[in-house]
C-alpha cells in the first residue's frame, strides 16, 4: 500500500509515533485516486512495552466523494446568488 500512496511519509510518521507514543491519522490518496485514512498507533506488549507500530489503511473513498458531492451544490447555490445580485445591481442602474 505504501508504494501506491502519493506523498508517502509513512516511515517518518511511524518514527514520530514511536518517539512520542501519540497515535497519528491523516488522509492519504493513492496514485489510482482512492482515499484512505492512514492510522499509525504504537504497539504495546502485554508487559506494557512499546514494541513497534500498527498501521491501518481503512478505505474512505466513498466518504470523501460524498463530502465532495455535498459541497458542490453549495457552490452552485453561491453562483446563483452572485448572479442574482449582479442582475439586481444591473437592473437598478
Amino acid at each position: 500500500m505504501s508504494t501506491r500512496v502519493l506523498d508517502n511519509t509513512l516511515v517518518d510518521d511511524s518514527r514520530e509515533v514511536l518517539e512520542t507514543f501519540a497515535p497519528k491519522e491523516e488522509q492519504v490518496e493513492t496514485k489510482d485516486g482512492d482515499c484512505y485514512l492512514a492510522r499509525i498507533m504504537p504497539y504495546g506488549t502485554i508487559d506494557n512495552v512499546i514494541d513497534g507500530a500498527v498501521v491501518t489503511f481503512p478505505n474512505i473513498s466513498a466518504f470523501v466523494h460524498t463530502i465532495a458531492s455535498l459541497k458542490r451544490p453549495k457552490t452552485k447555490l453561491e453562483q446563483v446568488k452572485d448572479d442574482l445580485k449582479r442582475m439586481l445591481s444591473d437592473a437598478t442602474k
